[in-house]
């Protein structure tokens, strides 16, 4: 009985590795070198400077009105 769930269990592992090997040819693109980023940091600080939150995603901390606390029974 282990000995057939031995078995079977190596021919699923193989089953999955073999499933997923690389290809060994073509190109392996290299990303070391990119940052995400379409611009250098530099130029990128203070793009966004004139953005306005909208209304509807708005937190209002501090400011506004402030729903009613709720009490807590115990």
């Amino acid at each position: 009985m282990v000995l057939g769930t031995a078995m079977v269990d190596a021919i699923a592992a193989r089953a999955l590795s073999e499933r997923h090997v690389r290809p060994r040819h073509g190109h392996i693109a290299d990303y070391s070198r990119c940052s995400g980023f379409s611009r250098p940091a530099e130029a990128m600080r203070g793009a966004a400077s004139d953005f306005e939150t909208p209304a509807d995603m708005r937190a209002d901390i501090g400011s506004g009105s402030h729903p009613a606390p709720v009490p807590i029974l115990g």
